[in-house]
This record gives C-alpha cells, sequence and structure tokens, in this order.
C-alpha cells in the first residue's frame, strides 16, 4: 500500500495513517485549552473559600453549619439522610437477576415463493 497525500495529510487507501506517521505532529490537544471555559463547580468552589464581609467564617463553614443545624437542631430527616450517604456511600443494593420467561404467542411467518424475489421497494 502506498501511502497517499490528502488534503496534507498522508495516508493509505483505506483512509489510515502508515506507522510512524502522526495525525497530529504538532502534539497540541484536542478540544478547547484548559482554563478556557467556565465551570460552575470551579467558580463555587472558589466562592466556598472566601469569607463574607462582616463574618468570621468561610462560606463553606457557615453552609456546614446550616446543614447540620436542619439536620441535628431542626430534625430534618431528608438531611440526615443526605449527610449519612455522603460520609458512608449509598447503601449496597443486590439485585435478582434470574428471571423466567414464559410466553404462550406463537408468531407465523407466512411463506413467500422461492421463484419469486422479495420486492425491494417497500423497505
Amino acid at each position: 500500500m502506498e501511502p497517499k497525500i490528502n488534503q496534507g495529510k498522508i495516508r493509505d487507501e483505506k483512509g489510515r495513517f502508515p506507522k510512524g506517521v502522526s495525525g497530529n505532529p504538532t502534539g497540541e490537544n484536542a478540544g478547547r485549552p484548559k482554563g478556557s471555559g467556565i465551570s460552575i463547580t470551579t467558580e463555587i468552589k472558589k466562592k466556598l473559600e472566601e469569607v463574607p464581609e462582616g463574618k468570621k467564617a468561610t462560606y463553606l463553614q457557615l453552609l456546614i453549619n446550616r446543614i447540620m443545624k436542619e439536620a441535628i437542631q431542626d430534625g430534618d430527616q431528608q438531611m440526615i439522610g443526605k449527610i449519612w450517604n455522603y460520609v458512608d456511600g449509598m447503601p449496597k443494593q443486590a439485585i435478582d437477576m434470574n428471571a423466567t420467561i414464559e410466553s404462550n404467542v406463537i408468531q407465523t411467518v407466512p411463506k413467500r415463493d422461492l421463484e419469486t424475489p422479495p420486492n425491494r421497494g417497500d423497505a
């Protein structure tokens, strides 16, 4: 197989690069560069490290205090469950993969005349 040049790229007849020829000669990463997009998670994490004006604790500490108050002092069962799941992880659940398939349906397929080819225009 002789490699050919196609739109500036060297490939064989099947469109593959021959051994030793890179499809990425400059070595650049595909996709957008790191840090070029907006990440809500990154911005929230940054904000959680800040101390709000007039407060002595970070947003993260205040958030944890609020969560604990709702769970412990207010007795919020959903919040208690969420904390428990975050600390210990979700409980494992067993899944029964045994199954019995029963069917009383009999499907009949009409015979076709073997001398006449099927009509391909109907599909």
